[in-house]
């Protein structure tokens, strides 16, 4: 869990929260809340790329550099 800007002075992006809801971030502020197919959509898609990411073999900037 982390601390996040739902709005400064009633100005936001996200409206109709409620405790619970899954929402979209951008630095750390909420910018929409996420539908249930959307959420399940990150999920997949942040999985599979952290495993292109972890199964391809590197250190990452060190061996980019050499």
């Amino acid at each position: 869990m982390e601390t996040v800007i739902r709005s400064i002075d009633g100005v936001g992006l996200a409206s109709d929260l409620a405790v619970g809801d899954w929402v979209s971030l951008h630095w750390e502020w909420v910018c929409d809340r996420l539908t249930e197919q959307q959420r399940r959509l990150l999920r997949r898609y942040t999985d599979r790329h952290m495993a292109i990411v972890n199964d391809a073999g590197h250190t990452g900037p060190a061996a980019m550099l050499g």
